[in-house]
């Protein structure tokens, strides 16, 4: 193998971005695989499905330098994903390469009770939970990307919040 993997980041829910390294052998007898770890996964292209392990088929007993990419899955729980992306083949010796990572918890975003109010009467809606916010639709409210909007009905209107904490999530 060639290559290293950096540590990962992402949130519950979405897959990571995904990280490559190379596989390559000589005088194999066999098909490689590479298995990735508990929380991982890995595919042959960058764009393709991935799978807990992938294979790769030597030529004349060669495997040409390939490219492995890694990336958590989004099935991932919040915590530090760690083990060793497994390059096998029969009567080989199998290679290691580190994988480790952070999966971040999506906040709690809370908008409060509901609250209704007489048409032509404004009210301050509040959220909580994130670090950012985005409000839609937009109308009738005095910002879009603030906790506590103002809100200026002239029609039964409900608004949507979403939080965003300071890892992105």
């Amino acid at each position: 193998t060639s290559g290293t993997l950096s540590a990962f980041t992402n949130c519950t829910g979405t897959a990571s971005s995904n990280q490559s390294f190379n596989v390559s052998g000589t005088y194999l007898g066999s098909d490689v695989t590479v298995t990735a770890p508990t929380g991982f996964e890995v595919c042959a292209t960058a764009g393709g499905s991935y799978a807990s392990s992938v294979t790769f088929s030597p030529t004349n007993g060669t495997l040409s330098s390939t490219a492995v990419y890694v990336r958590v899955s989004s099935g991932t729980s919040a915590g530090s994903p760690s083990g060793n992306v497994a390059c096998s083949a029969t009567a080989a010796t199998t290679v290691n390469v580190s994988a480790s990572g952070t999966v971040n918890a999506n906040p709690t975003a809370n908008a409060g009770s509901d609250v209704a109010i007489c048409n032509g009467s404004s009210t301050t809606l509040g959220a909580s939970g994130g670090s950012s916010y985005s409000w839609s639709p937009s109308t009738g409210l005095s910002a879009t990307n603030v906790a506590a909007p103002t809100a200026n009905h002239t029609s039964t209107t409900t608004y949507t919040v979403t939080a965003t904490d300071g890892n992105g999530c």
